[in-house]
């Protein structure tokens, strides 16, 4: 028997999010190919999708806010998550579109 692991990793844990954050990349007309330095991640729920920059260059700290995002996104829904959203750029004095998230919801939501 081959040594295929039985367990599956779960969304609610760092080691899924590890796989899943990725640093986006645009192509420019001349042709050159800019990655961004911070990570990013694509959530979804209950049939609505978003992109969300995790400002963070760190891959394992991109992965721990994640999964956070994760968990409080499916717990309390969209308009709660977006509202916390535009309260943390509110209180760094950010625009949503630039970087939406500069520091972990959990110190917002505790």
């Amino acid at each position: 028997m081959a040594n295929k692991s039985n367990f599956v990793v779960s969304k609610t844990g760092k080691r899924y999010w590890l796989a899943k954050v990725y640093r986006p990349s645009i192509i420019r007309q001349n042709g050159t190919v800019d990655v961004s330095p911070h990570y990013a991640i694509r959530l979804s729920h209950f049939g609505r999708r978003m992109t969300l920059t995790l400002a963070t260059p760190n891959q394992a700290q991109a992965a721990e806010l994640a999964c956070e995002m994760y968990v409080y996104l499916r717990a309390n829904g969209w308009p709660a998550f977006l509202s916390n959203l535009a309260k943390v750029s509110q209180l760094k004095g950010i625009s949503q579109k630039s970087h939406p998230l500069k520091c972990p919801l959990r110190r917002l939501v505790r």
